[in-house]
């Protein structure tokens, strides 16, 4: 991709033109050089990886469904601390280039590292913070992280811990190599993909088995191509991997293949057709089908964050792509946005083959000179079963009937860590609610106020249960709008 791609719409808003600028490189090759016997066998991806392990990542359940309306509209506040030497992008007005470029979730601590990306064009090499968020504690294995930016100030104001900050690095070497792009995580390598003003760019493969230590294992070479923005990775159903890389605005994509995840890599094809400026793209496998799916995410002219899905066919001369779904996502919380689609990104997969999108802002604007960043979670669903944990009990509150709009996740975890007495201060949701589920295990209530502080009338939540109409439906008929506290 190009972040030298000029404005081509003076006349729309400032702000929403700024985000789509892309990352500096020269033309790609646009050659589908299949060397002769290297045509794919296999192109479906593989179903039978567990999460933790070392070279693949889990199929997703649907992948159609999970890009259409599977994820949260609205991302999880989070955030994280500079350190390590990592560099703190300065974009503006006249640095349209210097901004975070894509963002990984790592298995590593069970989940708890973040792999990311970006450009120092014109200061030094490009390359990739590795961020340990100590403070989190997911319920499951790569279950959700949750808001790191929880307390007695508004979210936008909330600073995350100290604990949850940069603290390894990545750099390319080389100053003409100063983008570092969207990147790709398979189980406990990383591939990232740099560009800048040399004649050539590369996508390099880490271990980040220790993320405070990333080793280098190997390097795929693009000779003559000078763009290299953004990067998805598989492994296929017959042990082989594939490397999609995208060229300027990805496009073309080249697409390659090894027998080994840190193995010499062999370009197989290129697509040749037109995509949007996607700063970032992911390789996903349906769990039903084996089905690849390309996954990219982008801001639109309009200031519209959107997350598209292609399905991929290799069984022909020449690959295929066809867009399938796409899913508008918002990242404005409350009255301030927590990430751009046009900066850093990129697709997760839990060990329940939940997909889970991420997303950073373009700089380190957040409180204190953090950087914000968003949890694009997977929209609860009606629970079949809630366990014995008490820390696993949760109750999510959603803006809408038949639970659309924004939501409130109560998680028991998390009870004491925002101002659940005092909806107005908790992310602005008071009289909001108007559909609701719960998860509450054996012993565990909610208990749910029509004034704040705890106070007027209220009801008492228990087990597992869904109420999508607070004002009409017979379970909680008469609470639509009318929440303002609750306590468990």
């Amino acid at each position: 991709m190009n972040d030298r791609t000029g404005w081509r719409r003076i006349s729309l808003v400032i702000a929403a033109a700024i985000t789509l600028a892309q990352a500096p490189g020269a033309a790609a090759d646009t050659t589908a050089d299949r060397p002769a016997g290297s045509r794919p066998t296999s192109v479906a991806g593989t179903t039978d990886c567990g999460w933790g392990s070392a070279s693949c990542t889990p199929c997703v359940n649907d992948v159609v469904t999970s890009v259409k309306t599977g994820l949260r509209e609205r991302g999880d506040t989070m955030g994280f601390h500079l350190g390590a030497g990592v560099p703190a992008p300065q974009w503006s007005l006249t640095n349209l280039h210097d901004h975070w470029q894509g963002v990984q979730r790592l298995n590593a601590d069970n989940g708890r590292w973040m792999a990311v990306s970006y450009d120092d064009t014109g200061d030094g090499p490009g390359g990739v913070g590795l961020v340990h968020l100590g403070s989190r504690a997911p319920a499951e294995p790569g279950g959700r992280l949750r808001s790191n930016r929880q307390g007695p100030l508004m979210a936008e104001r909330q600073a995350p811990p100290p604990l949850d900050a940069v603290v390894g690095r990545i750099d390319s070497g080389r100053a003409d190599l100063a983008h570092a792009g969207g990147m790709s995580a398979l189980g406990d390598y990383l591939a990232v993909p740099f560009e800048g003003d040399a004649a050539e760019s590369e996508v390099r493969v880490y271990s980040v088995a220790d993320p405070s230590h990333p080793v280098l294992k190997s390097t795929v070479k693009r000779p003559a191509t000078g763009a290299a923005g953004n990067v998805g990775w598989a492994r296929l159903s017959d042990g082989r991997y594939l490397l999609a890389v995208g060229g300027r605005d990805s496009s073309p994509l080249d697409f390659y293949t090894s027998s080994s995840i840190d193995g010499e890599y062999t370009k197989v094809g290129a697509w040749q057709g037109s995509l949007p400026a996607y700063q970032n793209t992911n390789l996903v496998t349906d769990c039903a089908t084996g089905g690849l799916y390309l996954l990219g995410s982008h801001k639109n002219w309009s200031g519209q964050d959107w997350l598209d899905a292609y399905t991929v066919d290799l069984s022909g001369s020449a690959p295929r792509l066809a867009k399938v779904a796409n899913r508008h996502l918002t990242c404005t919380q409350v009255d301030e946005r927590q990430c751009d689609f046009a900066a850093g990104g990129g697709a997760y997969v839990s060990a329940a083959g939940e997909l889970f999108f991420y997303a950073t802002e373009h700089d380190d604007d957040g409180p204190g000179g953090t950087v914000k960043l968003a949890e694009f979670r997977t929209n609860r669903s009606h629970p079949r079963t809630c366990g014995t944990d008490q820390n696993s009990a949760w109750v999510e509150l959603y803006e809408h009937s038949g639970f659309g709009g924004r939501s409130v996740i109560i998680d028991f975890a998390d009870r004491n860590a925002e101002d659940y007495g005092f909806y107005p201060a908790t992310e602005a949701f008071n009289d909001k609610a108007s559909s609701a589920r719960w998860c509450l295990p054996p012993g565990t209530t909610h208990q749910l106020f029509a004034d704040g502080r705890f106070a007027g009338s209220s009801t008492v939540l228990s087990g597992i249960g869904e109420d999508a109409d607070l004002a009409a439906s017979p379970g909680l008929r008469g609470w639509g709008d009318k929440i303002s506290s609750s306590r468990y």
